[in-house]
């Protein structure tokens, strides 16, 4: 299906105001209505500001009760020797399944699933809600709900439990310390910003 494209400018005044921000981009579309669009160039075109600032693109997700999760896209003239792409995300964990197991629960815990799973023998007997949400994990991971092959896994995370690095309490530690260097780094790009001088387009931007 081929894309019919269209090649657009744009400009507005700088920082100071005695000369332009321009942004050549493009959109295209095609007989499906999809969309896409791109920024072929950007320019400070100002003999004072491009000595003072750069262009960055700055992109905040944001969840509204109305409308669900909204991105915001803002360019800023940003100062020389300062950036805001300095964004930390939480780390997205890809555990196996034994590891996100032990992530989740106690030594104790899993041993007690291990105990009940011994002793009743099928999935729908089942007693802790541990045992079942452990079964439903491994199904997750395996498409398998057999007991003989879980309680196998949960006797290899006993015996070698020292060895895994996330517990609940590692991954506690971990996460607490992680949302303060978040909040640190937010703080640090929210200076950036107010350092910086938002470009603002007649009819928004891309």
């Amino acid at each position: 299906m081929r894309w019919e494209r269209f090649d657009h400018k744009m400009s507005t005044v700088c920082a100071c105001g005695k000369g332009k921000v321009i942004i050549h981009f493009y959109t295209e579309s095609d007989d499906w209505n999809r969309s896409r669009e791109g920024i072929i160039s950007e320019e400070i075109c100002c003999d004072n500001c491009k000595t003072k600032f750069h262009i960055e693109h700055y992109v905040k997700t944001n969840f509204n009760s109305k409308e669900g999760y909204v991105t915001y896209k803002k360019i800023y003239l940003v100062p020389n020797g300062k950036t805001i792409h300095l964004n930390i995300s939480p780390k997205d964990f890809h555990f196996r399944v034994d590891e996100e197991i032990v992530s989740r629960y106690s030594l104790d815990e899993i041993i007690q699933a291990k105990t009940d799973m011994q002793q009743n023998k099928f999935s729908t007997r089942l007693q802790l809600d541990i045992s079942k949400n452990i079964v439903s994990l491994y199904y997750n991971y395996h498409r398998k709900k057999r007991l003989g092959n879980i309680i196998n896994m949960l006797q290899s995370i006993e015996d070698n439990y020292n060895q895994y690095k996330w517990t609940p309490s590692t991954l506690k530690q971990f996460r607490n310390q992680e949302k303060i260097e978040i909040e640190k780094n937010s703080k640090q790009i929210e200076s950036v910003l107010n350092q910086s001088y938002e470009v603002k387009f007649k009819g928004g931007i891309l």
